[in-house]
């Protein structure tokens, strides 16, 4: 299989924007400890949207449970129809900056943060989509 990367040009903007008015506020986490690995997602359009839980793998880490929780976000939100136009904005809220930098990184090709990247290019042409 050949793959050819996305040119480091095409970075994805990942701040969000003081100025910028968000319809969709989505939060992030990722836990591992004693009871087990696990992800989770809050989506927000003034109230609870939608509430997504995943048990993962023991051998998963912190990390990459909070990665998960970040593309199960993404996918999530490409599947969400109800939102019409200019209002196709949302900010992800995640507490681990590692995740950010690399997705910020266009060096680290990393499965989960390329799954991440895909998601957000897949929705690049309807959606506009933020960290914090």
């Amino acid at each position: 299989m050949n793959y050819r990367w996305p040119h480091p040009a095409k970075a994805i903007e990942l701040n969000k924007r003081d100025d910028m008015h968000y319809k969709l506020e989505i939060y992030t986490d990722g836990s591992k400890h004693e009871k087990g690995v696990g992800s989770g997602v809050a989506i927000l359009d003034r109230s609870l949207t939608h509430q997504l839980r995943f048990k993962l793998a023991e051998k998963c880490s912190n990390n990459q449970a909070e990665q998960i929780a970040t593309a199960k976000a993404l996918t999530k939100l490409k599947s969400m129809h109800i939102i019409q136009g200019s209002q196709r904005t949302t900010v992800i809220h995640t507490d681990i900056r590692i995740t950010l930098e690399a997705m910020a990184n266009p060096r680290n090709h990393q499965s989960l943060v390329e799954s991440i990247r895909k998601e957000i290019r897949s929705l690049e042409d309807g959606w506009i989509v933020h960290f914090s």
